[in-house]
């Protein structure tokens, strides 16, 4: 493991670290806790409908370089 990535997993287990004290800790923390798992229940539906936007934006883009294709073929025939 490089320097890096050491740096990285102990930052993130330091945060975990943190976040269980104030969850252990106090009704804040144990609040904090719980709007963080609310969060993450809500996270598949909001990935889905990202999902089928991005996807519904890389068919239109898809069709705009087929459509600039065919404009450029047949221009070339042309020339």
């Amino acid at each position: 493991m490089n320097n890096k990535n050491l740096s990285l997993a102990m930052l993130g287990l330091g945060g975990l670290g943190v976040l269980g004290l104030l969850a252990a800790g106090t009704d804040c923390g144990r609040g904090l806790v719980r709007s963080l798992i609310d969060a993450f229940s809500e996270a598949p539906d909001r990935i889905q409908g990202w999902n089928e936007a991005a996807q519904n934006e890389l068919e239109n883009i898809q069709s705009a370089i087929n459509d600039l294709a065919e404009a450029l073929g047949s221009a070339h025939v042309i020339e």
